[in-house]
């Protein structure tokens, strides 16, 4: 007799990570006119130069992927800023970009909605974590050693920003209607009004070394459920890991 009720077997989804750096020449011909507008508007040249290379690379790997040529890829923007690609398509590619001391992730993947954050590791004011944690993170945050907290803090951040990168609505989502783990795994814990829901998505943590030695960490958010995710490494241009 066959049993109705057995759980389906999970899927394996796959996500590129790709790691390069932005102090670099690039081709800037690939472009579209408003990329190029956007880019003078940067007041320093490195800034200018940083935002350039990353769109080429953008452009680049995206059209490796969809197999097309990087000058034809056109792109649309939801109501809070997330790209899409829409031609040549459709293409089904998720993608998401996050940049810090001119190192730079891209998240790719053909099946499951996602998000990457970026960030170098640093002194934070006081103030920051009332603005951008919930009161749980907060009330974590004091409690460990004096020591930790920066490493602590930057986990927390950029695992929050991973997420509501993955969800669409970006840095419009309030910060403080879900909470992740600031130590340890990466996990969403909580979602304010969905009492499952942060079982949805899977984490994992990133750590890297960028210009003047400066230490990263990062997150990568993917909305996967059950799943199995393999997450692949690509053309690591400065030292990256994922876990």
């Amino acid at each position: 007799m066959i049993d109705d009720t057995a759980a389906a077997p999970r899927r394996t989804h796959e996500v590129l990570v790709y790691a390069f750096t932005l102090d670099a020449e690039t081709n800037e011909n690939c472009l579209s006119a408003d990329e190029v507008a956007r880019g003078e508007r940067f007041v320093f040249a490195r800034d200018r130069n940083r935002y350039r290379v990353g769109r080429a690379r953008l452009r680049g790997i995206l059209a490796d992927l969809a197999g097309a040529d990087p000058a034809s890829l056109q792109f649309s923007y939801n109501a809070f800023g997330k790209p899409a690609l829409v031609a040549p398509g459709p293409t089904g590619l998720q993608f998401n970009l996050s940049h810090t001391a001119g190192a730079a992730l891209l998240a790719v993947s053909a099946t499951i909605e996602l998000g990457i954050d970026l960030e170098a590791i640093r002194e934070f004011s006081e103030e920051m974590p009332a603005s951008v944690f919930s009161h749980r993170e907060q009330d974590q945050l004091r409690a460990l050693p004096h020591q930790r907290r920066n490493h602590a803090f930057f986990n927390c951040w950029t695992r929050k920003e991973a997420f509501v990168k993955a969800c669409g609505p970006g840095l419009s989502m309030p910060l403080d209607d879900f909470d992740v783990t600031l130590t340890g795994a990466p996990r969403v814990t909580r979602i304010a009004g969905a009492a499952n829901e942060h079982r949805r998505w899977q984490m994992r943590h990133i750590e890297g070394v960028g210009d003047d030695l400066a230490l990263l960490v990062g997150a990568l958010a993917v909305e996967a459920g059950q799943d199995a995710i393999r997450v692949e490494l690509k053309g690591s241009e400065f030292p990256v890991a994922l876990r």
